[in-house]
């Protein structure tokens, strides 16, 4: 009995992010004043007019990065692994802000507001702490690729590492931070797939009589001896 494949790839759920629309919002959190954090994209436009985004972003991306420890254990007999799990889980994302603005800058540097400086309006003095400290934040990730937008938020995360601040003209000035998840957050998509996995559909819910693989009736009687031959 031969088998028949379903074809279920789509290239139309394949991604390349970076259109304009594109966003990255990152906010100190405050004990009793952080902000209700957008669960639709609607919601996200509305906050956006309160809390703006970063601006532009570098052109290598914001890659999210997961890294997990394991244990593996294994049997008395033969020394068989049989089975290994994860004890930790690490996430963070790299960003590279371009502006040089306070809302980059303040977590950049850990430093404070700006002073007045005596007899220049135009300028400003900022006070650059010696040493850094772990800065807890809120985060959203906006990725846009044409009409499809994937938005991650997450409610808490932890700017640790900063990178390398250039200053040169052959090279943009990119404002580097580590943001490390710290529990959950949550996705808002309009990808197709997921909306129709919503209703009962999606690539993983075909209908009945089409799944993956599907028999094909050769004529042959399935319940004859087949002697050497494989058997389905």
């Amino acid at each position: 009995m031969a088998l028949e494949a379903t074809d279920i790839r789509n290239a139309d759920n394949a991604r390349a992010y970076g259109d304009s629309d594109t966003d990255v919002w990152l906010g100190r959190r405050v004990k009793g004043q952080d902000p209700e954090l957008p669960k639709s994209s609607n919601a996200l436009t509305t906050f956006a007019e309160t809390y703006p985004p970063l601006g532009w972003l570098s052109e290598d991306g914001v890659p999210f990065e997961t890294d997990t420890d394991s244990e593996d254990f294994t049997a008395l007999q033969g020394s068989q692994l049989i089975k290994s799990k994860i004890t930790q889980t690490t996430r963070t994302a790299t960003i590279q802000a371009l502006e040089e603005a306070f809302r980059v800058g303040s977590i950049y540097w850990d430093h404070g507001e700006p002073k007045a400086v005596d007899g220049a309006a135009d300028e400003v003095l900022i006070d650059l702490p010696g040493s850094l400290s772990t800065i807890d934040c809120w985060a959203i990730f906006k990725f846009v690729d044409g009409e499809n937008f994937a938005i991650y938020v997450w409610p808490h995360v932890q700017i640790t590492d900063r990178g390398d601040l250039d200053h040169s003209n052959s090279d943009l000035t990119l404002y580097e931070m580590t943001a490390k998840f710290i529990g959950d957050g949550w996705m808002i998509t309009n990808n197709s797939d997921y909306v129709a996995r919503l209703n009962g559909g999606g690539s993983d819910a075909l209908p009945a009589g089409k799944g993956v693989t599907t028999p094909t009736d050769t004529g042959a009687d399935t319940n004859a001896p087949t002697g050497d031959a494989e058997t389905e």
